[in-house]
């Protein structure tokens, strides 16, 4: 019974729907007059069904059953009466081809089409532009093209070279969206149809913003700006206001007012303001300027490199990192900011090069820069110094993918005044570091032959320089004897009488007692009991006379043969030289350290160094101490100095707080401070344990 009442519930709504669709009627005509410009199409409107026409016409292609929505198409504008209608057609007509024809009717429910017709075409006439809608209007407006043959399919309008979006058309009028990515102010119009190219006689303008002033010229981020002008409202979705490029927020108060705050993001001192619509940018005549920074204080005064500096001021940034901050030259790192205060921290010395221990602060936002008063003493004991110039050494890699180091191996160094003189490490270059300045200066080349591992000393203000091994990386090597003077006062050199001996492994000092190049030791032995009794010998120079006079400056004895070859004077000063005794195999080192007195040609037994000692170790005086460094020969030991406790006859340890390998490097001292450096780097520290 349901199944009964449901089919017949359908059929009447089905008959009902029927009953209420009556199409209107149109038959299709035959063209005629067909010529080159075009033909004329006929139709005939028989009946105008139960419902309002919306549109009548023609519709035609080169494929059978054309339709309006694919098809050229003509639209009469006249009302619809059971009638016959002509139009004459030239829009989309190309000579020897072959057009389908059908004449439509529609109403808002139903499309009826005529019976298809067809003729060959004789050609036809190109558009014509004949007026635009309006000249001057926004950004994604619609825009009327009127003319004449418009084709309504196969056409390509372009407004400055950009493609319109077409939104409706007929045979007198295409409708256009302005496109929202036009940017020229001013644009040609133009049609494109079959290959032919129509241009518009008049030209189409974007409506621009004007501004005419703003209402402050000096302020700071978060501020409120007035912008005077025209044109605000014309298209509202489009307006942007800029602070140089930086987009502001802002509200449009109405056509000639807009208001702006500053935006945090702005870095600039002085900009200008600009308002965008339409993609069109008027800037203000005017020059808008941020307040300058203020700097009141900050704390602490006295910090190490990685510590944190509070700022306080006053028109910072809002933005942390567009506030720059420079202590001696470097940036640091800009962490938090606030309205009255900025807090850094300093950078670590692994690539900053402070210009000063007692910095300068200098607080740079947007060009706004202002320097503190008072300096910071950046306190490290470590402290790094000016890098060597580009033409001290050479970079070098061992690899592409290889950490670039700088070939400074066994670099000579002597100290006059607070004046180092380096160099001479297989190269003619010599050079005068001023630890006062922090300056390199190049001195005259040193005219004698390429050698490593010579040796001098420095007399009064003079250097004194030789020996050594020359063709080191040739294969052909050569020990050398010639003798050298330089000048410190006139920057010259001048050869003296050789050195005795042919030596690689002598060791320039001087003290109290004089000036010496050490050249090993000599020893005897007892049989029974047996030892062994060893005198160290070095030569002795006479400035005077040009002389050397071969002494022995200490000895000791020893109850087993270690076949040493050479010792090594650490380090000298007043009477007294702090020596290791040297190797006792190939390749094999002691820790065995010895006190020479040269006043009394003796030797005192002391703690052992806590390392096996190679010949490239550096050394510094400094307090009374004696630092000892083994010169590294991998990873492990870069980071240490032990110096020389005399109370507790003990070595102890001190961190080298340094970001530079240390390898065949080079240290000095001046006055109570170190410097250590070189070597595979190119930078030199200054080591300060006071502080």
């Amino acid at each position: 019974m349901k199944l009964h009442i449901f089919l017949s519930f359908l059929l009447l709504s089905l008959s009902s729907c029927l009953e209420n669709l009556y199409p209107p009627l149109i038959i299709t005509g035959e063209v005629t007059n067909i010529d080159k410009d075009g033909a004329v199409f006929h139709s005939k409107i028989t009946d105008l069904g139960n419902d309002g026409i919306i549109q009548f016409g023609f519709v035609w292609d080169t494929i059978h059953n054309p339709t309006i929505e694919k098809s050229e198409k003509y639209i009469f504008h006249t009302p619809a009466e059971v009638a016959s209608y002509e139009a004459n057609i030239s829009a989309g007509l190309q000579s020897n081809k072959t057009f389908y024809v059908r004449a439509f009717i529609q109403n808002t429910k139903v499309t009826t089409y005529g019976e298809e017709t067809s003729f060959t075409s004789l050609g036809g006439k190109l558009p014509e532009i004949t007026y635009l809608s309006t000249v001057l209007g926004n950004v994604n407006d619609t825009l009327v093209i009127a003319g004449k043959n418009l084709s309504t399919r196969s056409i390509i309008v372009k407004i400055n070279r950009i493609t319109a979006e077409i939104i409706k058309s007929n045979q007198d009028s295409i409708y256009i969206i302005i496109p929202p990515t036009l940017t020229q102010k001013t644009s040609a119009i133009t049609i494109t149809k079959l290959n032919q190219i129509i241009s518009a006689k008049d030209s189409f303008t974007l409506i621009s913003p004007i501004v005419s002033s703003i209402g402050s010229n000096l302020g700071t981020y978060g501020d409120i700006v007035t912008i005077s002008g025209k044109h605000f409202q014309e298209n509202k979705s489009t307006v942007k206001v800029y602070f140089d490029n930086i987009l502001a927020p802002f509200q449009i108060i109405n056509d000639q007012t807009i208001t702006s705050i500053v935006p945090s993001e702005l870095n600039k001192v002085n900009c200008k303001i600009s308002v965008v619509m339409n993609n069109q940018k008027t800037e203000s005549i005017d020059t808008y300027s941020l307040l300058p920074v203020e700097i009141t204080d900050f704390s602490p005064k006295i910090s190490l490199t990685g510590g944190l500096i509070t700022i306080k001021g006053s028109h910072f940034s809002p933005i942390v990192s567009n506030n720059k901050v420079y202590i001696g030259g470097v940036l640091a790192k800009s962490l938090s900011v606030s309205k009255n205060a900025l807090t850094v921290s300093l950078s670590l010395q692994d690539t900053a090069v402070y210009e000063s221990r007692n910095a300068i602060v200098k607080v740079d936002v947007g060009g706004n820069i202002n320097t503190s008063n008072v300096k910071l003493l950046i306190n490290d004991k470590w402290f790094r110094r000016a890098n060597t110039p580009s033409g001290f050494a050479t970079e070098q890699k061992l690899c592409s993918t290889c950490n670039l180091f700088f070939d400074n191996y066994y670099a000579n160094c002597f100290v006059i005044g607070k004046t180092a003189y380096i160099g001479l490490n297989n190269k003619k270059d010599f050079w005068a570091y001023d630890t006062d300045k922090d300056k390199w200066r190049k001195l005259n080349d040193f005219p004698g032959m390429n050698r490593l591992f010579g040796s001098g000393f420095v007399y009064a203000d003079k250097i004194y320089f030789g020996c050594g091994l020359s063709g080191y990386y040739s294969g052909n090597q050569s020990t050398l004897n010639d003798w050298w003077e330089y000048n410190t006062k006139t920057d010259s050199w001048i050869q003296k009488k050789n050195f005795p001996i042919a030596t690689h492994s002598s060791i320039g000092f001087s003290n109290d007692d004089g000036y010496f190049m050490s050249n090993g030791y000599t020893y005897t032995y007892n049989k029974s009991p047996e030892y062994f009794t060893f005198f160290l010998n070095a030569w002795k120079y006479n400035q005077a006379n040009d002389s050397w006079n071969n002494e022995t400056i200490g000895s000791w004895i020893d109850y087993e043969s270690i076949g040493m070859n050479f010792w090594i004077p650490c380090k000298s000063f007043g009477n007294q030289i702090f020596a290791n005794l040297g190797v006792a195999e190939v390749y094999k080192y002691t820790d065995r350290m010895y006190i020479i007195d040269t006043k009394t040609n003796t030797m005192k037994s002391i703690a052992d160094y806590p390392l096996n000692v190679n010949k490239s170790l550096i050394s510094l005086y400094i307090n009374g101490k004696v630092y000892i460094r083994k010169n590294a020969m991998g990873e492990l030991d870069l980071q240490e100095f032990n110096y020389y406790d005399p109370v507790s006859n003990t070595w102890k340890f001190t961190k080298i707080d340094v970001y530079s390998p240390l390898r065949f490097g080079i240290a000095f001292e001046v006055g109570n401070i170190g410097f250590v450096g070189l070597g595979e780097s190119n930078q030199i520290y200054e080591f300060d344990p006071n502080r």
